[in-house]
C-alpha cells in the first residue's frame, strides 16, 4: 500500500484510520488541535490522536492546512496519496496537487446528491430510503471531483443519524481500501459527476431542531432521526426542554388527537401530530438523563390534557 496522509477532524472516523493503518502505511494524521474537555478544561487528545501516537503515526495540527509552511512540512514526509474524511477545511489547489497519486475524499452520500456539510442528516430528513458512500479525486469544487467508486446503503425506517453515520463509515473504510488498491495498480477510471443531478446538503440551522407537532407525522419522525443523538430535535414539557431521540410510527392509531397531546396507551408514550400518533421511544428532559418513553410516563405521570409544546 502507498504512503498515506489521513485528514480528519471527526473522532467517529477512527474505524477508517484503523483499517488504513492495518492495510497500509499511514505516515501522518492531519487533524484539529486538542480542545478543552471536562470540568478542568484540560487539553485532551482525541481518539484519532491517541491511536496515531500508539501506532507511530505523526499527528499534525495546522491552523491553516493550506499555509505554505505546513505544505512544506508535508512535502518532506514524501506522502504518495492524501485521504480526507470529515475534515472541516476547504482544501486549496497547492495542497490538492501535492501528492503524486492524488487527494481522495470519502463522502457519505451517493454523489452528486447531497454535496456539502450535512449529507447524512439531509438524506434522513428528506425520507430517503437509500444512501451510500463515494470516493472521489478532490478538486477545488465542493465534493465535485470525479467519482472513483460508490457503495449503496439501505436506510432503515427507524435508523438515526448516529446509526447511519457509523454504518457508512464502516462500509466507507472498505471502499477506501478498494479505491487505494485501484490507484496503486493503475486501474482507476474516474467518471465526472453529472452536474444536472447535483444537490447540496446545507449546514443544519438551529431553528430546524424545533419540533412543531402541527407538522405531518412522517416529517417529525424523520426530523427526530436526522438529529439524533446530536444536536437533537426538541420540544418542551412543563416549561423544560425535552430532546426526542427515538420515535416510531405505530401500525394502528387515531388521527383525532390534537397536535402535541400526550397519549398513554399500554404504558407507552404517544404524541399527537397533524396526522396520526407518533410513539416516543427515547427522550431526554433538560437536566436529566436519557430515558425510555415508558420510564418518562412512570416518572412524570402526565395528566390528561397535558401536551408537548
Amino acid at each position: 500500500m502507498m504512503k498515506i496522509a489521513y485528514f480528519s477532524g471527526d473522532e467517529e472516523t477512527l474505524p477508517i484510520l484503523e483499517r488504513l493503518a492495518e492495510e497500509g502505511e499511514v505516515r501522518v494524521l492531519v487533524t484539529q488541535p486538542p480542545k478543552p474537555k471536562g470540568r478542568g478544561l484540560k487539553l485532551l487528545p482525541s481518539p484519532l490522536v491517541l491511536f496515531a501516537q500508539k501506532k507511530g503515526i505523526k499527528p499534525l495540527f495546522p491552523k491553516d492546512p493550506n499555509a505554505s509552511e505546513f505544505i512544506e512540512i508535508l512535502r518532506k514526509e514524501e506522502i504518495e496519496v492524501g485521504v480526507l474524511v470529515s475534515f472541516g477545511h476547504i482544501i486549496k489547489s497547492e495542497l490538492l496537487n501535492l501528492f503524486p497519486k492524488g487527494f481522495i475524499n470519502l463522502h457519505p452520500s451517493l454523489l452528486p446528491k447531497y454535496r456539502g456539510p450535512a449529507p447524512i442528516q439531509r438524506a434522513i430528513l428528506a425520507g430517503e430510503e437509500k444512501s451510500g458512500v463515494t470516493t472521489i479525486f478532490m478538486n477545488e469544487g465542493i465534493d465535485a471531483g470525479p467519482i472513483i467508486e460508490q457503495r449503496v446503503v439501505e436506510i432503515g425506517r427507524g435508523e438515526t443519524y448516529g446509526d447511519l453515520k457509523k454504518k457508512l463509515f464502516l462500509i466507507g473504510a472498505d471502499l477506501l481500501l478498494s479505491t487505494l488498491r485501484l490507484i496503486k495498480e493503475g486501474r482507476v477510471k474516474p467518471l465526472p459527476q453529472d452536474e444536472g443531478e447535483a444537490t447540496y446538503a446545507q449546514k443544519i440551522k438551529k431553528e430546524e431542531l424545533v419540533i412543531s407537532w402541527e407538522r405531518e407525522r412522517d416529517f417529525i419522525h424523520n426530523q427526530i432521526r436526522a438529529f439524533s443523538p446530536k444536536p437533537g430535535a426538541f420540544t418542551s414539557f412543563r416549561q423544560k426542554k425535552v430532546i426526542i431521540l427515538k420515535s416510531e410510527i405505530p401500525k394502528n392509531d387515531s388521527d383525532l388527537e390534537e397536535p402535541g397531546a400526550i397519549i398513554i396507551s399500554g404504558g407507552d408514550l404517544f404524541v399527537g401530530t397533524k396526522k396520526g400518533l407518533l410513539k416516543i421511544k427515547e427522550l431526554k428532559v433538560e437536566g436529566r438523563g436519557i430515558v425510555s418513553g415508558r420510564d418518562f410516563v412512570n416518572g412524570y405521570k402526565p395528566k390528561v390534557g397535558e401536551k408537548f409544546e
